[in-house]
């Protein structure tokens, strides 16, 4: 049994961690609800209707390449750091992930492209096209930065979660903005911060 003193620290550390993690809850609700107002304002009915529709894609596919990755990831992360295998996990994760990310965008491509694609405009079969892009970037992002949260780092999950949701959208409502892009901008927003993020973390 822990000793009283052990009980605290945990205790603690549990505390601090969940104030560290809170702002990662609240801001992307607070991001969601604040783009929405301006999506409406930007967009007529119909593009509204194309990013409604790309973004229950994007979360389908995510569904599918991205969950079991990354409670996988968190499952198997001290197991294997403990034994020092920790370039194993990683390389192997990263393989994963990306041979998921891949076969689930192209699975989405050809649904699209051979079912749907005679039965919709061009510009949502663009805006479509387009996420299933993102997809893959989003879902190595999303599956390596709880990699933060598994080795008890979150400040840095966060930092880079905070970044992702706040940046995502404003690179989009920027292409939308200055190159009147439509409900595609927002994708490439979807697809622009993450492949930034990726790199970074990288590096880091």
């Amino acid at each position: 049994m822990a000793s009283p003193e052990t009980t605290n620290q945990r205790l603690k550390r549990m505390a601090h961690d969940s104030v560290i993690y809170l702002p990662s809850m609240i801001v992307p609700a607070v991001v969601g609800i604040l783009l929405l107002r301006v999506l409406t304002s930007l967009f007529t009915h119909e593009q509204y209707g194309h990013y409604t529709l790309a973004l229950s894609t994007i979360g389908l596919i995510k569904a599918f390449s991205l969950i079991w990755l990354s409670s996988s990831a968190i499952r198997f992360y001290y197991k294997y750091y403990s034994q020092k295998l920790a370039h194993f996990f990683t390389s192997t994760l990263f393989i994963a992930t990306l041979a998921s990310s891949l076969f689930f965008a192209l699975c989405a491509y050809l649904i699209v492209t051979f079912i749907f694609r005679p039965r919709i405009s061009s510009d949502l079969y663009s805006v479509l096209l387009i996420t299933i892009l993102a997809s893959i970037f989003v879902t190595v992002f999303e599956v390596f930065v709880v990699l933060f949260r598994a080795g008890l780092k979150p400040s840095k999950y966060s930092t880079y979660w905070l970044i992702y949701v706040v940046s995502k959208p404003l690179i989009g409502v920027f292409l939308i903005l200055k190159f009147q892009m439509g409900a595609e901008g927002i994708f490439w927003g979807f697809l622009l911060a993450p492949f930034i993020l990726n790199a970074i973390m990288l590096m880091d």
